[in-house]
């Protein structure tokens, strides 16, 4: 641009010179022209000249600081010259300092990216060849060594009289940021885009921000209903009206509750398809509001949960016609095993009445044994009747003062004889804590403790067998309320790793060899286990084997409320 600007003012001045140069031989011959006259009109020019410079070079300095604070430069190529030049205000958007720079064209290319450079020299033979404009988005090399991204713009400055482009001149404006915000969205829309495409589910979303509600629904939900994308139309009703009559008061509901307390969507509904039939669909979604709480949209997803609900259905049929089998079977034992309990009662009592009578030592061994074989009976049946009513759900627990102290001994008393046959030392210890008095069932604790101690004694023939009693480390469920943890040790044969996982399930031992050698029907720890749960605690086992068992358990109940008789009773005892 100066070079244009100055290029009339330096013509002018020179053709002054040639003029004066003939002009004044000339005259020499035929007239005498005072020299002042000369060096006035001289200095006239010169004077006229360089206000002319002056004016275009503040003219060039304005536009420059309009150039800098528009983060804009100035660009030309003169291909007369095959000369290129950038304005100072160019070379500052770059890094570079702010002046001028005039190089050749064939060097223009050189702060251009790499892969950019072919589309510059594109762009600039079509605007020579064809006239159109240069509009282009390119990275070019700052002063630090990193590109950024420019945005050039340019055109035909000047031809000649054949119309070649003598000059073409144009403006660069940095664009980076944006052209980063312009690729992350259209990253963020590509994936959206593929998200769409790549759903089982179909999308929609509600807007409520224009002057009339819209929605969009995507080609997914339109494949779900059976139509092409754009079918639906945009009118917000249209699921609605494709919903089944009864499900429309439900799903009214929710909608409403959404828009009003902003509480997430998330029910299944019937939907008519295109082909007549009614399907089930699982709709969800969220609501969005602006600063002030108004509702501007709302969008979610729809998924086709036709085949998923029919499963459903018919797994939680499946599931009560097992429960139902369940407890049928249940009940079929619990009633077998009474009426066989009757029936072996009248034996244990005539075998006790036979042996009141004057017998033989042999007649007197027979009746023994029939004691001890019904007695080992009636305590199977009394298992299984046990087992029966809680599987059945029938199981309900006393909850009847009584002293824990009394039913620890009770317990421990029983086993003191075969104890004292084996061997084995026999430890209670109740922990000072714990208070004596409570409210519960005092019979199902002790049934639990006396299979926990009989199998302790089964399998430790030497050592010591331990029960101990403390307050439980769980938070009770109120102040009326004690936890307290059961422990019964012994220093028995131990149980296995792996058959720790099963010893409480029903009919489960942790040796098949030692339930023929021992006894019993696997039922006992499972009985064990479902009154646990029913006293709201937890049974575990600690064991190795060869080295002993540690079988506890934790079980709440209510403490006595003061001024008891019992409560009076156990602290006087």
């Amino acid at each position: 641009m100066s070079r244009r600007t100055l290029l009339p003012c330096a013509v002018v001045l020179a053709l002054l010179i040639l003029a004066l140069d003939l002009f004044l031989p000339f005259q020499a011959r035929t007239l005498r022209i005072h020299e002042g006259f000369l060096l006035v009109l001289v200095a006239a020019v010169s004077a006229a000249v360089l206000r002319q410079l002056r004016r275009v070079r503040a003219a060039e300095r304005r536009l420059e600081r309009a150039s800098l604070s528009s983060l804009e430069g100035h660009w030309e190529y003169d291909f007369e010259r095959m000369m290129r030049w950038h304005s100072a205000s160019f070379r500052a958007l770059l890094g570079y300092e702010a002046r001028e720079m005039f190089g050749p064209i064939e060097q223009s290319g050189v702060n251009t990216h790499p892969d950019d450079r072919a589309i510059v020299a594109e762009a600039v033979s079509q605007h020579r060849r064809n006239g159109i404009a240069i509009d282009i988005v390119v990275r070019m090399r700052t002063a630090s060594g990193s590109y950024r991204w420019m945005h050039m713009k340019g055109g035909v400055a000047e031809r000649d009289a054949r119309g070649e482009a003598l000059r073409i001149a144009g403006a660069a404006q940095d664009v980076h940021e944006q052209k980063l915000a312009e690729d992350e969205l259209r990253d963020v829309r590509a994936r959206f885009e593929r998200a769409v495409q790549g759903t089982q589910d179909g999308l929609w979303e509600i807007d409520f921000s224009a002057d009339r509600a819209r929605v969009w629904l995507s080609p997914r939900l339109h494949e779900l209903l059976g139509f092409q994308d754009g079918e639906l139309g945009d009118d917000p009703q249209v699921l609605r009206r494709r919903t089944h009559p009864e499900d429309q008061p439900i799903a009214d509901e929710a909608v409403q509750r959404q828009h009003q307390d902003g509480v997430p969507l998330d029910l299944e509904v019937r939907m008519l398809t295109r082909g007549g039939e009614y399907r089930w669909f699982r709709m969800r979604g969220s609501p969005g509001f602006d600063a002030a709480g108004r509702l501007i949209r709302a969008s979610g997803s729809m998924q086709d949960v036709t085949e998923a609900r029919a499963a459903r259905e018919a797994l939680v049929g499946a599931s009560q016609a097992a429960q139902a089998a369940s407890h049928a079977k249940s009940a079929f034992l619990a009633t077998m095993s009474h009426e066989i309990r009757t029936p072996m009662n009248g034996i244990i009592g005539m075998t006790a009445l036979l042996l009141d009578t004057v017998l033989g030592r042999v007649q007197r061994e027979y009746a023994e044994a029939i004691r001890t074989s019904a007695n080992s009976l009636l305590a199977i049946i009394n298992d299984i009747l046990d087992f029966s009513k809680i599987e059945a759900g029938k199981m309900e627990l006393a909850r009847d003062p009584f002293c824990l102290r009394q039913c620890i001994n009770d317990s421990v008393m029983l086993f003191a004889w075969k104890a004292q046959e084996k061997g084995l030392q026999l430890i209670q210890n109740v922990d000072p804590d714990v208070p004596n008095a409570l409210v519960g069932d005092a019979d199902r604790l002790r049934q639990i403790l006396l299979n926990l101690l009989s199998n302790a004694m089964k399998f430790t023939e030497r050592g010591e067998i331990a029960l101990t009693v403390s307050a439980a480390d769980v938070r009770s469920r109120g102040p009326s309320e004690i936890a307290l943890q059961f422990s019964v040790t012994d220093t028995g044969i131990g149980i296995a790793a792996a058959k720790q996982a099963f010893i409480f399930e029903a009919f489960a031992q942790a040796d098949g060899s030692s339930r023929r050698r021992q006894g019993g029907t696997g039922l006992g720890l499972a009985i064990c286990s479902k009154l646990v749960a029913l006293m709201k605690g937890k049974i575990w086992v600690e064991s190795a084997e060869g080295a002993g068992s540690a079988f506890r358990f934790t079980a709440c109940f209510d403490r006595v409320p003061a001024g008891d008789a019992l409560l009076a009773m156990s602290e006087s005892g």
